[in-house]
């Protein structure tokens, strides 16, 4: 398999406007806990495990500008503005006074769990505060004044060091002070810095401090300095533009130091480490405004862990790298991926691939018949994630059977695995016997339902949608986005030809919950964008909508080949649909460009399989079509092609008797265009309105 070291960036807070002043710290079993101020004036606290982010607000009282620290338990402690001490235990939140006055703190715990706070207070300077079995004691560290940031570290003694900017004089300084004894001791212009420079601080397993933080007025680069047997030492770190704001610094196992910080030039988060080589700096994130208010922590195995504030959306982020085995793409010169898949000299099908008699065989190897070694199971319709081995239902359901997890313990119980009613005919499979498992069948099936050209060779087969080696593709914030460069998402393909027509430039974008544990990953969908019906409509180009001549999948025309079909790409209002689920609904697919709420060709129908039921005798089993034909796999009268829902469950879903989402709907007769799109040139909104009723937040 193909390594593939990668940023993953998830959004933690979907409340608008908070995020801001984060920090970070990792538990053992690597999940992190992150606290941040919010728009309201509340310090917040989130933390993921492997059921996904939970938030919740710190009780006041107390100011904002939290730091966060983690015990042996993973139980949070906070300092706050104020000077507040908030921790959690199993009863819950407490919350102590520390100090009446002090802003920007800074927090550690020692090896017995007791909090030490450094913070600087107006007028007097920086401060330092720490509790034992007697209570709290306060100690002023710097009594020179000034207005600087702190931050706070322990060695492996306990003793506490503080580093902070000296803003007492106009040309201010970095400063180091460190406790023996009951005596401070302060190393003192050990560098430039702005006025009230963000710092940040370790101790190596020597005892000796490192700080990164941004340089000079004039510069402004991002700087570390470091102290040995020999001294200070400072170095430049980066310099390519405004670089070093919000600076965060860690130590690895090996005292390398590890740090994130915003390029105020491009308005990224960026990353830089050292190792023997020297440093190396490396971009994290450059969607949008991002990068200011970073944090950063390392876990047991060294991999660097980000909070930040995403400006652009006003949004808390968090970003990871991760370690990814690819079979299916992301080649290296010696990979071993090739053997996955093929065998040189003894192979049962042709391209050389390991096991026949049909591709629906070969694929099952992994994708089906009990398999586990990978995360997709498209025989019996589900996605197991890496971490917490949690069992979700696939959105396209399976070729054999569609996983319903009825009881919602995602796990796969007696019951929960219903016999599919109409599938995508693969080859290995023969029509109108959809409960049946793959068999050895001559059934090719070249004819396509709503297609003009059908299939050659083979017929229809797994690789007629996916692309085996075009795999690779990591999340970015939840979404995969298929490009001229990069992957579509489920290896689906990029440009298909069918017959003697080839459809290119088919991108399309799922969004999903991505889990992985640093070196194994899986991936469950969660949306899908309006792109897919363009995607869908490379084969089944006779049920467009749009004008003959147009792109497959794409426009709102009514008639075409002589028969009315059903607009696709029409927006969807909010509230208009009573059930959007992906696992029981007609889930409504988003823009690719765009927040835009669409109708697509997946809102009714599933792209593998379906188990709804036809109810013999009902309109929907009756209705006229083809006999079924097992040489050509054409429909048959009560079949539930590939529907989402019951009979025509999915109809009313989205238009009740006539209701809604129809010409005649009243959500459309007050829908004015300008209320979501600004009249040309004028950049602005013209009307201001219901915001939810164009934008799904």
């Amino acid at each position: 398999t193909a390594e593939a070291a990668t940023w993953d960036t998830e959004r933690v807070d979907s409340a608008d406007s908070s995020g801001t002043n984060t920090s970070i710290a990792v538990d053992a079993s690597n999940y992190p806990h992150i606290s941040y101020d919010d728009q309201w004036g509340d310090v917040k606290y989130a933390y993921k495990d492997g059921s996904g982010w939970h938030t919740e607000t710190v009780p006041r009282p107390g100011g904002g500008y939290p730091s966060i620290a983690l015990d042996v338990y993973g139980y949070p402690h906070i300092a706050r503005d104020g000077v507040w001490y908030a921790y959690k235990d199993g009863a819950g939140w407490h919350t102590e006074q520390v100090d009446v006055a002090g802003g920007h703190t800074s927090i550690a715990l020692d090896a017995s769990g007791y909090p030490h706070i450094s913070y600087w207070v107006n007028g007097i300077g920086v401060k330092y505060a720490y509790k034992d079995g007697a209570g709290w004691h306060t100690e002023t560290v710097d009594g020179r004044g000034g207005n600087g940031y702190t931050s706070i570290a322990l060695d492996t003694s306990g003793h506490p060091y503080i580093s902070y900017s000296d803003t007492s004089i106009w040309d201010s300084y970095i400063e180091c002070a460190y406790k023996v004894g009951a005596n401070w001791n302060i190393d003192s212009s050990i560098d430039h810095t702005p006025n009230g420079s963000r710092v940040s601080i370790d101790v190596d397993t020597s005892g000796y401090p490192h700080i990164s933080y941004c340089e000079s007025y004039w510069n402004k680069d991002l700087r570390y300095a470091y102290k040995d047997g020999a001294g200070w030492h400072t170095e430049t770190v980066d310099s390519a533009g405004d670089v070093g704001y919000y600076s965060s610094l860690a130590l690895d196992t090996s005292n390398h130091p590890h740090i994130s910080y915003c390029d105020g030039t491009n308005r990224d988060l960026k990353y830089a480490y050292k190792d023997g080589a020297g440093w190396h700096t490396e971009v994290v994130n450059s969607t949008g405004d991002v990068g200011s208010y970073t944090s950063m922590a390392l876990d047991a195995s060294d991999r660097p862990h980000i909070s930040y504030f995403d400006g652009t959306n006003s949004a808390l982020k968090y970003a990871h790298t991760i370690t990814l085995d690819f079979t299916h793409g992301q080649f290296s010169a010696t990979t071993d991926a090739c053997a996955g898949c093929h065998v040189a000299h003894a192979a049962q099908m042709p391209n050389l691939l390991k096991q026949g008699p049909t591709q629906t065989h070969f694929c099952f190897l992994c994708h089906g018949d009990g398999a586990t070694s990978a995360p997709y199971d498209v025989k019996d319709g589900y996605t197991r994630t890496a971490v917490s081995g949690a069992v979700y239902p696939s959105t396209a359901g399976g070729f054999v059977y569609q996983f319903v997890d009825t009881n919602g313990n995602y796990a796969v119980d007696a019951g929960e695995l219903k016999p599919v009613t109409s599938r995508h005919n693969v080859w290995g499979f023969v029509y109108g016997d959809e409960s049946g498992a793959v068999q050895d069948t001559p059934d090719k099936y070249c004819w396509i339902p709503g297609g003009s050209n059908g299939f050659t060779g083979d017929g229809f087969v797994c690789t007629s949608c996916h692309d085996p080696h075009d795999g690779g593709a990591v999340p970015d914030g939840g979404y995969i986005t298929g490009s001229a460069t990069n992957p579509n998402p489920r290896l689906l393909r990029r440009s298909i030809t069918v017959q003697d027509a080839t459809y290119t430039s088919l991108y399309v974008k799922f969004c999903g919950s991505w889990e992985n544990d640093g070196d194994k990953g899986s991936y469950y969908v969660t949306s899908y964008d309006s792109a897919t019906s363009k995607w869908c409509g490379a084969c089944h180009n006779k049920l467009q909508t749009d004008d003959a001549g147009n792109k497959a999948g794409e426009g709102e025309a009514i008639q075409y080949f002589g028969m009315w079909r059903h607009p696709i790409g029409s927006h969807v209002l909010r509230g208009s649909v009573t059930d959007e689920s992906l696992a029981t609904g007609t889930p409504v697919l988003k823009g690719l460009n765009c927040g835009a709420r669409q109708v697509g060709c997946l809102s009714c129908h599933r792209a593998h399989s379906s188990a709804v039921v036809m109810e013999e005798g009902s309109w929907a089993a009756s209705w006229p079509r083809e006999a079924a034909d097992p040489a050509t796999g054409k429909a048959q009268g009560d079949t539930s092609a590939l529907l989402r829902m019951d009979n025509r469950g999915t109809c009313y879903n989205c238009h009740g008797s006539g209701q809604r989402n129809c010409r005649n709907d009243p959500f459309y007769d007050s829908l004015n265009c300008s209320s979501c799109h600004p009249h040309t040139g004028s950049g602005a909104h013209p009307i201001m309105g219901d915001c939810n009723g164009c934008h799904d937040w």
